[in-house]
């Protein structure tokens, strides 16, 4: 399913998710406004986010992601 620079993966994750939304807004379990406000942004991130780990080395990359992943289990048990 992989296409150029695996655009065809993420068209087919978004055809998933949009129909999942639509589906489940029909249902009344989601408000569909939020999903695109959510969704449509997040795309972005992760064309940016696949551009940018292609430049940087892994090491600094994995620092950051459990830098991330403290920062939300700090802010959990806060919670």
């Amino acid at each position: 399913l992989q296409g150029h620079g695996g655009h065809l993966v993420l068209f087919e994750q978004l055809r998933h998710a949009a129909a999942g939304a639509a589906l489940q807004g029909a249902y009344g379990n989601v408000n569909v406004r939020d999903a695109v406000l959510v969704g449509v942004p997040s795309v972005a991130g992760v064309i940016a986010g696949a551009a940018l780990q292609q430049h940087v080395a892994q090491r600094k990359l994995s620092l950051a992601f459990s830098i991330v992943l403290l920062a939300l289990a700090g802010e959990l048990v806060v919670k």
